[in-house]
């Protein structure tokens, strides 16, 4: 094509849009969304990353972090791995129960020395320094702390055999950052004041981390690599503030995919709603377009001026949704910036915006352009005929080359933008899946309501003719709609079977609550305490040591290729326990129990899950870090499948008795008690034996509740955007289809149809659309929570009637109510004002 062709086209175009006005306003709309959304989740995931970034070291506390369990490291030992003229500061985490004027509440505490924080300030209220807060038997602690005893700072709490004074209420902490579920609010006091509680006894579950700033000069990434080599087998554990970020980046990341990804479903449904307004505005353009060729315009020449058209309604809607993008990062993050844990930092950065305006204009090819080529193939006879006939005809096989090429183009940018290609390879797949079957499904209604076009009233059968006959668009908005009402559909069946199994991991005889770090001497005690608790029973009893696993058949784990399902076992201590004999609940699938009287080498039994995934058998040896002393144990039976939901005490390894009997440990137990007498047993326990710690199963179910209700409420609101873009993907399918309305309606009054009759044939239309689309979407949804919870979450899937009905009703009311806001202003005009329009 010439220079001349390219400004006839640009002028054409120019002219075109300026008198466009608001039909093409849904093509806008239906881009923006999508755009908005890759980019805010792009530009959010990055400032979260550089933020981590720049503040790893004060997350962690230091430069490296050593944790060793249970017992702190002698003196010695600590000197041969701390890196020369490095800082140290020790923190000591331990769980236990507060007490304040009748008032209980479990806590976290965190005992810290003089040198704490290394980096970063702990800011307090009342402002004061926390070394100042927390001397002389004082403590400083969360707000929620506060709030469950009724405190104020001032006021005196006990924690074992020791008073403390609440001095101040965190309100930021550099080294803060918390996980999802907590046994309690987190309560900071000195070293001192922790041993003077009485409650740091032999074998208790106690973490002592020896957080380390190194010397200028010096390479923290060589100081890991060479302490992890000397010492492979070393009770401790270590992270470096190298460490951090890839561990939070690997939440982050997910997370920023699926946000990314669940934009992409609303940009490409928003597609459906470009190519049907483009398809619209077409169809008003026939006989411009039938002019142009009598006039001797080409089709080159005519398609460029659209297709001209098309790209730059296109960059409009990208720009206007990098815009929004830009704006709403920066918005969240100050309105945000007091709740977080860390100090965000809003980054702006060119990638995310260059992936959401590349996706943005690729959809714009393979959803717009379609329609363009499709209006070409008409001769003008035939456009003067019938424009609305000409506006669907089918693109040529060049320009199905095109949109397939934009198709592939915008898979690429999908599997490549995103963290996680291998997921965006199955969002992909799970894309053509699901248009195909929505496809199917709405064609399958579509042909079943062809064959019932002759029942019922009139109106009914108008209504039914109207979306089966040919170019209807019922196909189209059943996709885009039932696309949104199937991912509500999944969100909703997958929560209420998550919450099902919560429920169910407690079984009928289940703990109330679960008692740890009692010593063994205070076993009979404590048992006396419960038989005295009217009600209340020790359901099940077991010692405890804290062990970290160092060896597989005498290879660390790097040498063994251990299997990612097991892998997080490696990354702290686990809980071990040692029986003489065969507990009810061990079924056994290969190898015997060791004999009662057994006193010989070190013997375990274990997980046959866990063991295939170690790469272990029967006779094979595993290592065990208990207390500083690598333990090798021979593996002579493996257990069933440890269900860690079944209510009972579960550990990763049983052995035998011998070394692991005689060392210190702790005994663990879970109580059954009645609610009503549960807080004076452990008020009972708490004054007799101020070293155990209660942990009470309901919370912890409530908190997981809580954890599940705010996750799906966050999915659910990415499943309302969706359903928004397909409400304007319904709207725009309205607008394409007003001119037919709009004939429909004056033939209606010209052959004596009052206006109630008129609405009954609309309302019908609407509501039988309705009907379709949430059929495709609740059976589509259903299969889709059906395969997600049985299958990759392996939890007891049932079907939910509520939420179906609570789809169901959104699916009827939102279409009727788009659908009927759309047409009612077909009513208001005369019949013989359409007639001189038509």
């Amino acid at each position: 094509m010439t220079s001349a062709d390219w400004r006839l086209a640009l002028a054409l175009a120019r002219r075109e849009l300026r008198g466009a006005g608001s039909s093409l306003l849904f093509f806008w709309a239906s881009l923006t969304l999508g755009v908005a959304a890759i980019a805010a989740v792009g530009l959010v995931n990055g400032s979260v990353t550089s933020s981590i970034a720049r503040d790893a070291r004060v997350l962690l506390g230091g430069d490296i972090e050593i944790e060793n369990p249970s017992q702190p490291l002698e003196p010695s030992a600590f000197n041969l791995i701390r890196p020369q003229s490095s800082e140290v500061s020790l923190v000591v985490r331990v769980s236990s129960t507060a007490e304040a004027a009748g008032r209980r509440a479990p806590v976290a505490i965190q005992a810290v020395d003089g040198a704490y924080p290394l980096l970063g300030s702990v800011a307090l209220s009342p402002d004061m320094p926390l070394q100042q807060a927390i001397a002389d038997d004082g403590a400083v602690a969360e707000t929620a702390f506060a709030a469950r005893l009724g405190l104020e700072p001032g006021q005196r709490f006990t924690i074992g055999a020791k008073t403390f004074t609440l001095r101040a209420i965190i309100q930021h902490q550099p080294d803060g950052l918390g996980g999802l579920i907590n046994i309690g609010p987190r309560v900071v006091l000195t070293t001192i004041g922790l041993t003077q509680t009485g409650i740091v006894q032999p074998g208790a579950m106690i973490s002592y981390d020896y957080r380390l700033v190194v010397a200028p000069g010096q390479s923290i990434t060589q100081i890991s690599a060479d302490l992890k080599k000397r010492y492979p087998d070393a009770s401790w554990r270590l992270r470096t503030s190298l460490d951090v970020q890839p561990g939070l980046a690997r939440f982050t990341d997910q997370f920023a995919t699926y946000l990314t990804l669940a934009g992409l479903t609303i940009l490409l449904v928003g597609g459906i709603g470009i190519g049907l307004t483009v398809q619209s505005y077409l169809a008003l353009r026939m006989r411009h377009i039938a002019i142009l060729h009598c006039l001797g315009g080409s089709s080159a020449q005519i398609g460029l001026a659209y297709a001209m058209q098309v790209f730059f309604l296109g960059t409009a809607g990208t720009l206007g949704g990098l815009l929004v993008g830009l704006v709403v990062p920066a918005a969240l993050l100050f309105m945000l910036q007091d709740a977080l844990p860390i100090g965000f930092s809003y980054s702006l950065s060119l990638p995310p915006l260059l992936i959401a305006g590349s996706a943005g204009l690729l959809t714009t090819a393979l959803f717009g352009f379609a329609p363009v080529a499709g209006a070409l193939q008409a001769t003008p006879a035939s456009l003067f005929r019938d424009g609305a006939d000409a506006a669907g005809s089918a693109p040529t096989v060049a320009a199905r080359t095109g949109i397939c090429i934009s198709a592939m183009m915008l898979g690429l940018l999908i599997i490549f933008s995103v963290p996680r290609p291998l997921m965006a390879s199955l969002f992909i797949v799970a894309i053509i899946v699901t248009t195909l079957l929505l496809t199917i499904l709405a064609r399958l209604l579509v042909s079943l309501l062809s064959n019932a076009s002759g029942w019922g009233p009139i109106s009914f059968r108008i209504a039914v003719r109207t979306l089966t006959r040919k170019g209807s668009h019922t196909v189209g908005i059943t996709i885009a709609l039932g696309a949104g009402l199937a991912v509500l559909t999944a969100i909703l069946l997958t929560e209420r079977a998550l919450e099902a199994a919560i429920d169910n991991a407690v079984p009928k005889r289940a703990p109330s609550s679960v008692y740890i770090d009692i010593q063994p001497d205070q076993l009979a005690r404590f048992t006396a305490i419960i038989e005295a608790t009217p009600g209340a029973s020790i359901i099940q009893a077991a010692p405890q040591l804290r062990a970290r696993i160092v060896r597989f058949n005498g290879r660390t784990a790097e040498e063994a290729g251990i299997a990612e399902n097991v892998r997080w076992t490696l990354q702290r201590d686990r809980g071990v326990t040692y029986s003489s004999t065969q507990p009810p609940d061990a079924d056994l699938v290969e190898g015997t129990w060791w004999p009662p009287d057994y006193d010989g080498p070190p013997l375990v039994s274990m997980g046959v899950e866990y063991a295939r995934g170690f790469g272990l058998k029967l006779g094979d040896t595993i290592g065990l870090n208990i207390l500083g002393r690598v333990v090798e144990a021979k593996i002579v039976n493996l257990r069933k499948d440890i269900d860690f939901t079944s209510g009972r005490l579960e550990f990763l390894f049983i052995m035998s008795p011998g070394f692991i009997s005689a060392a210190p440990h702790t005994i663990v137990a879970t109580v059954d008690a009645p609610k009503d007498t549960e807080p004076k047993l452990m008020a009972a326990v708490a004054e007799a034996l101020p070293n155990v710690t209660p942990i009470s199963v309901a919370a912890m179910v409530r908190q997981a509740k809580d954890v599940l209700d705010k996750l799906a409420a966050g999915v659910i609101v990415i499943a309302g955007v969706t359903i928004a873009s397909s409400l304007v993907v319904l709207a725009a399918a309205i607008g394409s289809t007003h001119r037919r309305q709009r004939y429909q309606a004056v033939l209606l009054k010209i052959l004596g149809a009052r206006r109630i009759e008129i609405i009954s044939v609309m309302a019908f239309e609407y509501f039988v659309l309705g009907v379709v689309t949430m059929i495709s979407g609740v059976l589509l949804g259903t299969m889709g929570s059906l395969i997600l919870v049985t299958i990759v979450l392996r939890v007891t899937w049932s079907f939910d009637v509520g939420a179906i009905a609570t789809v169901c009703a959104l699916a009827l009311i939102l279409v009727m109510a788009v659908g009927l806001a759309s047409t009612a202003r077909l009513l208001q005009q005369s019949a013989a004002d359409a007639l001189r329009t038509l």
